[in-house]
């Protein structure tokens, strides 16, 4: 049962959707960015631009180009879309020498007019101006399109609209300020109509989605809290048109979101007993209502806090219905006060670390000289290896491999740089550059990127991982290319081919970091 429609999970989140797209919706655009590429002339150079050109459009303008009973399936798609975008382009007119007279959109009325002869269709705008550039060549007007349209022309615009001889014509489009035409404009201008919402929720969806601290299971529950989604018993027998059942907690009321989250015995006492104290009969009786109420009354971490035992009352309900596990305040606490701990070890993450380049950081642990490079090794679900070289003063001093169940890539490499940090504490070294070959990583340690589009299976180790790092400044990390990590990438795959379940190798002396170790 989807109780979600896709058109309302494909609107934006600012609407009420979670910001995904339709396979249509991405082909029109990209249909629409091939138009743009092949109707400005910052392309030129481009081969499948000159190659469609040079088959559709050797002596026609874009914007009056037909299609062939023979032309491919790309063309056909892209003259379909030329309406489209034709009211929001517009030539910013340089010298004159690549927008044409005919079919191009540096004035009014360029639609209307339509070139009368071949030689019209190759006419540029800065062969009807005088040799100064600053007045129409009347005689050119006269030669070229005839006295009635020259005069009409020269009428409606007394000055030709030519900035600067030296700079060329440029295509813009009138929708942004900088004039460029981008994937996401694109996506926008074939988006359909978004509906409007009411203020409380519209507030609400804003707290929902920009509130720091709060975890991403977290705000998709709050969002289908919003949405009429979650999946009581009450709320699937309405969809299906059936008798809605009774609350199996209390038996009194239907089974219905605002009951079960609220108004039931249970909850109600658990929300006045919990650090917040709330009166439940005293909120809004919707649940817009509610959240907006509590979005006013509760801000920064209040809202985590109540966000954070609203999730855990729920999880506790659905396992005591399900599952048979017994309900009690105490659970519920208990699990919601380790929902807040992970929310502030994540919230402390929200300010983003300054970029250091990696030659300022090189010239820091310069007198250490403590290198540390990772990788991990993924291959199916379940099997992965991961992998750590340290080196001091270019020489190797420590190794360590293991393997073990992983999810995906990214979590190799985040279990190899836990693996690696957890050595370099355990030796008591508190400077050290760790280098990887996964960029998202990188950002992610840096404070570039968020935690919101790490997996849910490795969510918690990232956080603490990147909390090691906040906590230690003498710790950096640094991106580098995967043939310049050959060592750990080797010993990475060794350990997931082999099943390694651990093997290291350390020199005696490293462990006393004063040492000279050059002469190994």
């Amino acid at each position: 049962m989807h109780l979600v429609s896709w058109d309302r999970i494909t609107l934006s989140k600012k609407v009420g959707g979670l910001g995904l797209r339709k396979v249509q919706a991405i082909n029109s655009a990209m249909m629409l960015k091939v138009l743009w590429k092949l109707g400005s002339m910052e392309f030129e150079e481009v081969s499948w631009v000159q190659l469609l050109r040079a088959k559709y459009l050797s002596n026609r303008c874009l914007w009056l180009a037909g299609e062939p009973r023979n032309c491919t399936k790309l063309w056909r798609a892209v003259m379909q879309h030329r309406q489209i975008i034709k009211p929001y382009i517009k030539w910013q007119i340089g010298s004159g020498d690549k927008c044409r007279v005919f079919g191009e959109p540096w004035h009014d009325f360029w639609q209307v007019l339509t070139p009368r002869n071949a030689r019209h269709r190759t006419l540029k705008l800065h062969d009807l101006t005088d040799s100064s550039g600053e007045g129409w060549s009347h005689d050119s007007l006269a030669n070229n399109l005839g006295v009635a349209m020259g005069l009409y022309i020269a009428t409606a615009y007394p000055q030709p609209p030519l900035t600067a001889s030296t700079r060329g014509d440029r295509l813009l489009y009138t929708r942004t300020a900088s004039g460029s035409f981008s994937f996401k404009e694109a996506s926008m201008l074939v988006q359909s109509i978004t509906p409007t919402l009411s203020l409380p929720m519209a507030d609400v969806l804003k707290v929902i989605w920009h509130c720091p601290g709060l975890l991403p299971k977290v705000r998709l529950f709050l969002w289908k809290m919003v949405n009429d989604a979650l999946p009581v018993k009450g709320t699937c027998a309405l969809r299906m048109g059936l008798h809605v059942p009774s609350c199996q907690i209390c038996s009194q009321e239907p089974d219905l979101p605002l009951h079960a989250l609220f108004h039931c015995p249970f909850a109600e006492s658990f929300w006045f007993a919990s650090q917040l104290s709330l009166h439940v009969h005293q909120l809004p009786a919707d649940i817009v209502g509610l959240l907006h109420t509590m979005c006013k009354l509760l801000q920064g971490s209040l809202f985590v806090s109540f966000a954070n035992h609203l999730w855990a009352l729920w999880k506790c309900r659905c396992s005591h219905i399900y599952e048979g596990v017994q309900l009690s305040h105490s659970s519920v606490f208990k699990m919601a006060e380790n929902y807040n701990r992970l929310s502030r070890l994540t919230s402390s993450m929200v300010v983003p670390r300054p970029l250091k380049h990696i030659w300022q950081m090189e010239q820091r642990n310069a007198q250490r000289g403590i290198y540390c490079y990772v990788d991990g090794s993924f291959s199916a679900p379940n099997s992965g290896g991961w992998a750590f070289t340290m080196f001091k003063n270019g020489i190797l001093v420590r190794y360590e491999v293991k393997s073990g169940n992983a999810f995906s890539a990214f979590g190799t490499e985040v279990y190899a740089m836990q693996m690696a940090v957890r050595a370099l504490l355990q030796m008591g070294i508190d400077t050290a550059l760790c280098f990887t070959d996964c960029h998202q990583l990188q950002q992610i340690l840096e404070g570039c990127l968020g935690l919101d589009l790490v997996p849910w299976q490795e969510f918690h180790d990232t956080a603490e991982l990147l909390n090691v790092f906040r906590t230690q400044p003498g710790f950096n990390c640094c991106y580098i290319p995967r043939e310049n990590n050959l060592e750990s990438h080797q010993l990475a795959n060794y350990a997931r081919l082999h099943r390694i379940v651990g093997e290291n190798f350390t020199y005696p002396s490293f462990n006393i970091l004063s040492e000279d170790v050059t002469s190994l």
